[in-house]
């Protein structure tokens, strides 16, 4: 599971680094937060359904040597790590969903100073 996670923060990594390069094209910046949003909500699937395995292990050995206290607390430490999960993924997407609307500005601001200067050297040549 922890591998799982590892690999999901390499790719969100990745992109995020994408998306704060300002050397890089606005629309390929806009894209990797684009695949961000993706890896976040890909990342929340696969960790939900690794717990779930966890969860569903623990539930046939209750099956198989019945109810005791320690399966019952380990299956409960695990649906409090599904909750933590949901929260951890919120907040990266969050974060994600706000850096939408900056980079959309950040693109309308372009293209105004794009036109301002197409202006400007229009006045110029008149």
């Amino acid at each position: 599971q922890q591998r799982l996670v590892e690999q999901f923060d390499i790719d969100a990594e990745s992109q995020r680094a994408i998306r704060d390069d300002v050397s890089r094209s606005i629309e390929d910046r806009i894209t990797a937060n684009d695949r961000l949003g993706e890896v976040l909500k890909e990342q929340n699937v696969a960790e939900q359904e690794a717990v779930d395995a966890q969860i569903a292990a623990l539930r046939q050995r209750i099956d198989l040597e019945g109810e005791s206290v320690e399966l019952s607390n380990e299956i409960f430490a695990l649906e409090t790590e599904k909750v933590a999960i949901q929260a951890k993924v919120k907040g990266f997407e969050a974060e994600q969903l706000t850096n939408i609307n900056a980079l959309k500005q950040e693109q309308l601001d372009l293209e105004k100073t794009l036109a301002e200067e197409r202006n400007k050297e229009e006045k110029d040549i008149n």
